[in-house]
Parts: structure tokens; sequence; C-alpha cells
């Protein structure tokens, strides 16, 4: 049997428990999610992954100062752990800190430079801010480190447009006509590039 390697060193009960509270979210039942991972939690004190879980369910539920919190416990516990900052970021954007967030998804990324969502998050937020440049280059991160995905194209396509670099812009709208050709936001970023042709090809 296949264990995450995030859950080693959990009894084999409360990565059960984590998986039910997982699911009871992914269902629709947070209520429930939580009641599971707050057990977990509780089973082991000294693990971070429940509390990640636990975590996800307060950002999902819109209450971040709690999953900030949750997050720090977990990284008292595994201060290097990539994803722990990365979700902390996301804890600490959904408080509008994001001057914390953008660090914490910069750490997260000098832990793991593999890491694709925390180079999305940090170039979407620096998109936001302004900071083409900076968006630009961690977006083209997250596009090669997850070249199926369309978010992280159609925001570096946006960037190229708003940094003048028009062609190299098409290409990536076009690389994410490839993936799914219905995706309007390609198509609306390539109608508005007025020296490309709309064309299929």
């Amino acid at each position: 049997m296949h264990i995450d390697p995030r859950m080693a060193g959990l009894p084999q009960a409360v990565i059960a428990t984590v998986h039910a509270g997982a699911r009871a979210l992914r269902d629709g039942d947070p209520r429930r999610a939580e009641s599971l991972l707050l057990h977990a939690c509780q089973q082991a004190a000294q693990h971070p992954e429940p509390l990640r879980y636990l975590a996800i369910v307060q950002l999902q539920t819109r209450r971040p100062a709690l999953a900030k919190t949750s997050l720090q416990q977990a990284l008292h516990l595994r201060p290097d752990d990539a994803q722990l900052h990365s979700d902390l970021g996301s804890a600490q954007a959904a408080l509008g800190d994001i001057d914390a967030a953008l660090a914490s998804w910069q750490h997260a990324t000098t832990l793991d430079p593999k890491h694709a969502m925390a180079w999305f998050n940090l170039g979407r937020n620096h998109q936001q801010l302004g900071n083409t440049d900076a968006a630009i280059a961690a977006l083209s991160q997250g596009v090669a480190l997850a070249p199926h995905a369309l978010p992280p194209k159609i925001l570096l396509a946006d960037a190229l447009v708003h940094a003048g670099r028009f062609d190299e812009a098409a290409q990536h709208y076009r690389a994410a006509l490839a993936l799914h050709p219905a995706c309007g936001d390609a198509w609306r970023g390539l109608s508005n590039i007025k020296t490309v042709a709309l064309t299929e090809t």
C-alpha cells in the first residue's frame, strides 16, 4: 500500500482519520472534516500533517486567522517544509497581509525550487501588485514545472502583454488553447493583441 511520504511517522489509525477528514471536505461536509481532523491533531500532536489538513478546512471555510495559527503550529514542528510555507502564504494573503504572503511563497520556492503552486501564487500576486518583471520570472517557473496547467500559462501571457512582449504572450495563449481549445481567457488575450491574427494555428 502506498503511503504518502508526508504522512510518514503517523500511526495507521491517524492516517485513516486524516483521509476521512479530507473525504468529508471533498464531499461538502466541512463540519465533519474539521471534527475528524481535530481528533487526528489530538492523536498526533507532534506531527504537522494533521494540522496542515485542518488549516485547509479552516481556509476553505473562510477562517484564515485560524488557518494561520494551525500552520504556524505545524511549522514549529517542521520549520523547513516548503508546502507548509506555501500554505501559510495562502492564509496570510486571505488575511490581507500580502507582503508576508509573498515572503512565505518566496521562502517555499527557496526550500523547494520545484514547488509549482508556490511559484504560481508568487507570480499571480506580483502581477496583481503590478510587479510585472517579478511576475514573469515566477510564472515562467510555474509553467515550466506544471506544463499542463492552464492558469499559469494564462497569467504568464497576461504579464508578458503588460511588459509589451506580445509575441511571447501569443505563444503562451496558443499553448493554453492547445490544452483547452475553448479557453475564453486565451481567446480574450489573443484578441487584445491587435497585431496577432485570430486563427487556430
